[in-house]
């Protein structure tokens, strides 16, 4: 996929409000450089869903869950910082290794995530 991006993305393609917020944030030097942070940071998406929604987890999984969570969400913070600041699922993202700590996968849950973060901290494991 970052290839894909890479070979047909452009700068000419984002918005000039877009790119200057991301070249701000990112303290980058020109807006050309903007278009390999939109790649790093869906590559990263595709590497999380793809490690979300694998059919079984080993012990390095979880962590490895857990450190994709935390660097999306600090890149997404930064990309897209007005959107994501709005949207009240995004917390919710920290708490899927727990979820998969506590039921084994992601696939197939049928616990609600409400429940699920009741009370519980995903700092805690």
């Amino acid at each position: 996929m970052p290839f894909i991006l890479s070979r047909y993305l452009k700068a000419t393609h984002f918005k000039d409000d877009f790119a200057k917020t991301i070249k701000r944030n990112f303290e980058l030097t020109n807006l050309r450089q903007v278009k390999a942070i939109i790649t790093k940071t869906w590559s990263l998406f595709a590497k999380f869903c793809a490690k979300a929604f694998a059919s079984e987890f080993y012990k390095a999984d979880y962590q490895e869950l857990d450190h994709l969570v935390v660097k999306l969400i600090k890149i997404l913070n930064k990309v897209y910082p007005d959107i994501i600041s709005n949207l009240p699922n995004v917390p919710v993202l920290r708490y899927l290794p727990l979820i998969a700590i506590t039921y084994g996968t992601l696939q197939n849950v049928s616990v609600s995530l409400k429940e699920m973060m009741h009370g519980q901290d995903p700092e805690q494991y």
